[in-house]
């Protein structure tokens, strides 16, 4: 039976803005038998504030912004303004497929409103067709690089598909982004991706065997007799599952990131009484809370990385001051071991000038005088200026590899 064609709900501006303001989107979505969409963009059109996300449920622990005063604006004051609405055939957001029978007798000479769109958004297109391929396996699934990941029955793509188009167009309403990810298009709330997907619930029930594997266990048992009796090796069992998971038709939205933690809610699905695209406003509400997460935890890490670069430079400063007293500490011991030693030169040479002449160890004692002298000259400030200025002993970056380097120059 064909449908009638949409009638666009007609309302004035104060209506609107007194709506939005008195109770949530998709409650006033209901009431005009449209979706939070068309609100929020009729309120972006006619250039009237929302309420921020979460604002109804802290509204019910009575914290909730407060009421802005109404912009007044006389000329779109003045009269009423056309709320969009999903034309026949479309879903809450999007086109879903109809049968060929009620598009063959749908209405031709009545077009849907302007505000309404006509087709999917671009982004949900590509999920669509990946999604549509495969028509006979018990699920079809969706991801990669421009898709969105989802894993449905064939039965449930058309719902899966339409929330997706009403989840992309509320997320660009806000003001929002859909990022691009290898493995699958996300979500960016104030500027955090987040990433996501749609999989369908299933049901265990007890698994029903096939004809083959009927045949698979009554070839175990006849081996396993055989085996009983001494013939033949002990056969293993055949692979048949006790249990099916059957898709029920029930969806569910999982974010990820749950290693955020924190008691961050990350999964939204239908349930009793409720169902996935009614959970849309929880699902903004949440995506807000997760980016407001993930700059926090951000920001800890940047501040955890600074403080760890702040201590690595310390500890990185500290070596190179240790290291450098360490090679000015050891040139001044080899300074005082030098003057050690030329006192003991002077006592030596003191003691074999009171001694008896002995020819024999003239040769010995005129080098003896010569190395006391090159001892004498290398302890002088001037030579320990000059060795000091050409080890760059005084340099914050001094560095020595050469064992020797403290007799260098003398």
């Amino acid at each position: 039976m064909p449908q009638d064609p949409p009638t666009a709900a007609r309302i004035t501006r104060r209506a609107l803005f007194d709506a939005v303001w008195s109770k949530p989107m998709i409650e006033i979505a209901a009431d005009h038998d449209t979706t939070a969409y068309y609100i929020v963009s009729l309120c972006k059109r006619l250039g009237l504030p929302v309420p921020p996300l979460g604002h109804w449920q802290r509204v019910a622990v009575g914290r909730g912004a407060e009421t802005p005063p109404y912009p007044a604006a006389d000329k779109l004051d003045a009269g009423d303004h056309a709320i969009g609405r999903p034309a026949p055939g479309l879903g809450r957001g999007g086109r879903i497929k109809a049968k060929a029978a009620e598009t063959a007798a749908a209405p031709a000479a009545q077009p849907a409103p302007a505000a309404t769109p006509t087709e999917l958004h671009k982004r949900v297109k590509p999920t669509s067709k990946a999604l549509n391929r495969a028509t006979k396996d018990v699920t079809t699934s969706s991801s990669g690089a421009g898709k969105f990941r989802v894993t449905v029955a064939p039965t449930t793509v058309d719902r899966a598909i339409a929330f997706l188009d009403e989840l992309v167009r509320v997320i660009e309403a806000q003001g929002w982004a859909i990022g691009d990810h290898e493995q699958g298009l996300v979500l960016v709330p104030d500027g955090e991706a987040i990433g996501f997907r749609i999989e369908e619930k299933t049901d265990r029930v007890p698994h029903v065997r096939t004809s083959r594997e009927e045949a698979e266990w009554t070839d175990y048992q006849r081996r396993l007799e055989r085996h009983a009796r001494g013939i033949g090796y002990s056969p293993w069992p055949p692979r048949i599952p006790e249990y099916d998971h059957v898709p029920n038709g029930q969806l569910l939205l999982r974010l990820d990131d749950h290693w955020i933690g924190n008691g961050l809610r990350r999964t939204f699905g239908d349930g009793k009484t409720q169902t996935l695209e009614a959970l849309l406003p929880a699902i903004l509400a949440s995506l807000q809370v997760w980016a407001d997460a993930k700059k926090a935890r951000d920001l800890e890490r940047a501040r955890q990385q600074a403080e760890s670069e702040e201590r690595d430079r310390r500890r990185r400063e500290a070596e190179a001051h240790a290291r450098v007293d360490g090679y000015r500490a050891q040139f001044l011991n080899r300074q005082a071991e030098k003057l050690g030693e030329l006192e003991r030169v002077d006592r030596l040479l003191a003691y074999w000038a009171r001694a008896a002449p002995i020819l024999d160890l003239a040769p010995y004692l005129a080098w003896a005088e010569d190395y006391r002298l090159r001892l004498e000259r290398s302890l002088s400030g001037s030579a320990t200026a000059e060795q000091v200025k050409r080890l760059r002993l005084m340099d914050d970056d001094v560095r020595f590899y050469s064992p020797d380097w403290l007799d260098k120059g003398w």
